[in-house]
């Protein structure tokens, strides 16, 4: 399971990031539709999140620093769970920009459910790949507590 839930998340961040760098005008039309950011920070972001995703993908593949890897994964997933539920809230009907011009994906519930089983796969690969801090740190507490 460790491993299908590895490709997906790398293929979705490959796809994702050299979509971006292709064509990153989808996902500037969305970032200006959207009142949580600033007309300032959409440009940065713009550039800034197709090269984080193509880190996260190298990370991954490599096995580098899990815990960060898989801690920033974890909440740039979340982050577009609660910007597709936003979106669809909001009744914006562009194509998000997530894959480029690579694969056409509109914002919608579709979308919703799919950022869903995304999240999914990064908080289970977040503890799965961080089992042994979490029993160290959780194991820790409990004998602190029994100490005292």
């Amino acid at each position: 399971m460790k491993l299908l839930s590895n490709g997906i998340i790398l293929i979705v961040l490959i796809l994702s990031g050299i979509g971006k760098i292709i064509d990153p005008l989808p996902a500037i039309q969305l970032m200006e539709k959207l009142p949580l950011i600033p007309n300032i920070l959409i440009l940065p972001i713009a550039s800034i999140l197709p090269a984080l995703e193509l880190s996260l993908a190298l990370g991954i593949l490599l096995r580098y620093k899990k815990f960060i890897i898989y801690s920033v994964n974890l909440l740039l997933f979340l982050s577009f769970f609660i910007l597709s539920i936003y979106g669809t809230i909001l009744k914006i009907k562009v194509d998000c920009g997530c894959f480029g011009s690579l694969l056409e994906s509109r914002v919608g519930w579709t979308m919703v459910l799919r950022n869903s089983v995304f999240l999914g796969l990064s908080i289970y690969l977040f503890i799965n790949s961080n089992m042994e801090l979490i029993n160290k740190i959780f194991f820790k507490a409990r004998r602190m507590e029994n100490e005292a």
